[in-house]
């Protein structure tokens, strides 16, 4: 079911030819061919974001000189390049992605601030003593052409979504610790990659064209041919970590959550990821084994719910998202890895 240290001694001795892999094509005879298969795909996503990483080091690196930026989206493989939609560099924001977006389980705005001060409180007032710009992107993602291809998180509810966020803004600037902070607000369009501003928000210029920039670079929903498999989910991979964009390089590829999440929130998350990939994706997953990949940065510790495989599997399968869902164990790899978060240096680990 898992890696395992054979399996993955196998692959680090053999000598691969590298080549990106075509996420709907992907057709091995045996198991072993195609967690091999995921490995390479893996690996070559991580070499892949490293170059789009140092080639906009300069831009980067100005950006954080001057601002300390979060950004928040949902856990959706479809929402891999909403960051850049606002117009900033790769890897000039800290991500925050969970179910829907939502800080915390409960969607109370007062724990979400709290959440929020807890996983960032210190980063903010280093900020501000540095005299940097701080803000937060709040970015619930929709689909504008068909609502059945929203979030469904949210039941693919646009209102529900506002008043969730509406709700924690206002929570977020009743708080001393974000006095200062500059929040945006907005619908992210995950066919086009335009932003929809909402709860009194307005775009900078370069967001807008950013959009187009991403749509005609990056492709969108529908685009290229793909039809309702590029529109849909279609991902067979999960991202548990907080630099998810050292690994994720293809829309429509990965999930990804933050291990900051509460434990409950962050085991419905993998539960619930492994649910859609599942039962209401284009992944076949007869052909394509479903990856959870755990990531910490270098030198660090791995949380304790996520650091054996086989316990967190047993776990997850008694998730109540999980009930009278068919998985086949052997289609199961739980893949960790280690991220530097300056250098977005990484690496596979052996479990």
């Amino acid at each position: 079911m898992f890696l395992g240290r054979e399996f993955l001694n196998r692959f680090m001795s053999l000598e691969h030819s590298i080549h990106p892999l075509e996420p709907f094509d992907i057709e091995y005879k045996s198991r072993f061919e195609q967690k091999d298969g995921a490995l390479q795909q893996l690996q070559e996503d991580h070499r892949v974001a490293l170059k789009a990483f140092h080639e906009v080091t300069s831009q980067r690196e100005a950006r954080r000189a001057v601002a300390f930026q979060i950004h928040v989206s949902c856990m959706d493989e479809r929402d891999t390049f909403a960051c850049e939609a606002t117009g900033e560099p790769v890897g000039a924001m800290e991500l925050f992605a969970s179910p829907g977006g939502e800080i915390t389980k409960d969607r109370k705005g007062e724990s979400g601030a709290q959440k929020l001060i807890d996983l960032y409180g210190k980063d903010i007032a280093e900020a501000r003593a540095a005299g940097k710009e701080i803000s937060i992107s709040m970015m619930p993602h929709i689909c504008g052409a068909d609502g059945h291809f929203g979030c469904a998180a949210f039941a693919n509810d646009m209102a529900a979504q506002e008043a969730y966020f509406s709700e924690l803004v206002e929570a977020i600037v009743a708080r001393p610790e974000f006095e200062g902070v500059k929040i945006l607000t907005a619908f992210y369009d995950t066919d086009t990659h335009a932003l929809k501003p909402f709860h009194g928000s307005e775009l900078q210029a370069d967001a807008k064209e950013s959009g187009i920039a991403l749509l005609e670079r990056r492709g969108g929903g529908m685009a290229d041919g793909k039809g309702e498999k590029d529109r849909a989910h279609a991902g067979n991979r999960i991202y548990v970590g907080d630099l998810p964009r050292a690994w994720i390089v293809r829309r429509n590829s990965a999930y990804q959550l933050h291990s900051g999440l509460d434990e409950e929130a962050l085991l419905d998350g993998i539960a619930l990821a492994v649910k859609v990939i599942q039962t209401h994706s284009h992944v076949n997953t007869a052909a394509q084994p479903i990856v959870i990949q755990v990531d910490r940065h270098v030198g660090e510790e791995f949380i304790e719910i996520l650091r054996d495989p086989i316990e967190l599997w047993n776990t997850l399968k008694r998730n109540s998202l999980l009930k009278d869902v068919e998985v086949d164990e052997e289609g199961i790899m739980i893949v960790y890895t280690e991220t530097d978060p300056k250098s977005w240096e990484g690496q596979l680990l052996q479990k």
